[in-house]
């Protein structure tokens, strides 16, 4: 009942949103046809743009952020680079080019200090815990999380506040500390309730449902992941929809409904494909890897199995250059702190 007043609630405004989308879009599209002056216009329609097809359109988004880098650096617009290298680092992430990501959030961080820009500030640590997260160190992440949630928490952004909690729900699940996780994931769907923005909405609701499924709630779970889907739908978020419709599968598998999981699944599958989301598209052959195992169809299961892991040993291999230029960055670190005392040494002896 609570959840399907919560749909009723937000799927009256589905339509209205899909539709301001829209026009947002088209706007934006039609000013940067037509306004061809270079300047913070133009540059500013071309890093909306591309923010807002991130999740529909990836190849858009690179490529209209890539132009508003370039118009950015012509402009002589340093302290806007902070915010482009947030969102091309987000880019970046969502097809597991980690090592690209961390380059992007490290320099919108810099940037971001440099102009004392607080809100991506809070951003680009953000955007750097989740990363450790990915890469398998969520108790350093969590320390870049905490630190962003403080900075938003002090700038009275509550969207930025509720991302944070999703993030920090992630990284307490990752060491196992559900009731840590599930208080933060509750937190986020409490504050993107009351500012009604749906597409956040949709993966707070995934966010709980993952955790109900982990406690083998299903039937809860899946009641969170289908709101989610017609949320997702709503929106035309793809990234959403393949999230929910991948978990709406898992559920499926655990529950013995192999037909419909299987459907599901594909249509997951497609999707990810479309929009070159690696990390989903591996979900989904882990996925399909277990639904035929449990139907003891072993050679189907094995071939998804080799598909899983082909981009399992893409994704460990940006995993370990990112590792790699960590640690060069730390040993760059560590050098100038010896220069600069050598210098300061020289100076003393000096005077």
């Amino acid at each position: 009942m609570r959840l399907a007043l919560i749909l009723y609630i937000f799927i009256l405004f589905s339509s209205q949103v899909s539709a301001q989308n829209k026009k947002t879009l088209d706007s934006l599209s039609h000013l940067i046809d037509t306004h061809t002056q270079s300047d913070s216009i133009q540059l500013n329609a071309l890093i909306d743009y591309a923010w807002l097809v991130r999740n529909s359109n990836i190849s858009q988004s690179f490529e209209y952020s890539q132009k508003a880098l370039y118009l950015a650096k012509e402009i002589k617009n340093e302290a806007i680079l902070a915010k482009i290298n947030n969102h091309r680092g987000v880019y970046y992430r969502n097809i597991s080019d980690y090592p690209e990501a961390e380059r992007r959030f490290s320099e919108a961080l810099k940037i971001a200090e440099k102009y004392n820009n607080k809100l991506e500030l809070a951003y680009a640590n953000n955007n750097l815990g989740d990363l450790l997260r990915l890469t398998n160190n969520p108790k350093e992440g969590i320390k870049f999380m905490e630190k962003a949630r403080d900075i938003f928490i002090s700038l009275k952004d509550q969207k930025g506040e509720a991302y944070t909690y999703i993030r920090l729900s992630e990284a307490y699940q990752k060491l196992k500390q559900y009731e840590e996780s599930y208080k933060y994931a509750e937190k986020s769907l409490t504050i993107r309730k009351k500012l009604k923005t749906q597409t956040d909405i949709s993966a707070s609701l995934n966010r709980i449902g993952d955790l109900l499924a982990l406690q083998e709630k299903y039937k809860e779970s899946l009641e969170y992941y289908q709101d989610a889907l017609q949320l997702a739908k709503s929106n035309n978020d793809a990234t959403g929809k393949v999230a929910s419709l991948q978990d709406i599968g898992k559920v499926y598998i655990r529950t013995k409904r192999y037909s419909e999981a299987d459907s599901i699944l594909r249509v997951a599958l497609d999707i990810a494909l479309q929009i070159g989301n690696r990390e989903q598209e591996s979900n989904i052959y882990e996925f399909f890897t277990e639904l035929y195992e449990r139907q003891n169809r072993t050679e189907e299961a094995y071939n998804f199995y080799k598909r899983r892991q082909e981009i399992k040993d893409s994704v460990f291999s940006n995993q370990r250059m990112l590792q790699i230029s960590q640690m060069r960055v730390r040993y760059d670190l560590k050098d100038l702190q010896v220069q600069l005392e050598k210098e300061q040494f020289i100076r003393i002896i000096g005077t």
